[in-house]
């Protein structure tokens, strides 16, 4: 296993799936996870199953809503790309990325040990940085 921490920059033209739980890290972490991932030299995109769950966590009173709102402002400030991917998010995200070769940027542990199985590299959060771990 490789561990590379945020401020290593890495060569790669990889995109980097964007989870649900991963656009929500920016309200309670306070980074810049797009800036981030860049700076790893991975490109964001997100599917729109993930867009799908994001507009129902909005409407949600309290942080869980407060987060989807800035989640969803990051995606249209920052313009990241958004790929039609029908179906249940963690499965399709599975999918998307053995079929497009993309990491992905989840801190789901669940969505994280089925990646790892299939060989798919991982972005996550951890203490307040953004890892890399294949």
């Amino acid at each position: 296993m490789r561990t590379i921490y945020a401020g290593v920059i890495m060569k790669s033209n990889k995109c980097a799936i964007l989870d649900s739980n991963f656009l929500l890290a920016p309200y309670q972490f306070k980074i810049d996870i797009v800036d981030e991932i860049k700076d790893l030299g991975f490109a964001p995109i997100t599917l729109s199953c993930v867009i799908y769950e994001i507009e129902h966590l909005v409407e949600n009173r309290g942080k869980t809503g407060s987060a989807a709102k800035i989640a969803l402002e990051i995606i249209n400030k920052r313009r990241i790309p958004v790929k039609h991917a029908d179906g249940l998010a963690d499965k399709t995200i599975l999918e998307y990325a053995l079929k497009e070769d993309c990491a992905v940027a989840t801190n789901d542990a669940k969505l994280i040990r089925r990646l790892k199985e299939k060989n798919i590299e991982v972005l996550r959060i951890k203490q307040r940085k953004l890892v890399v771990v294949d």
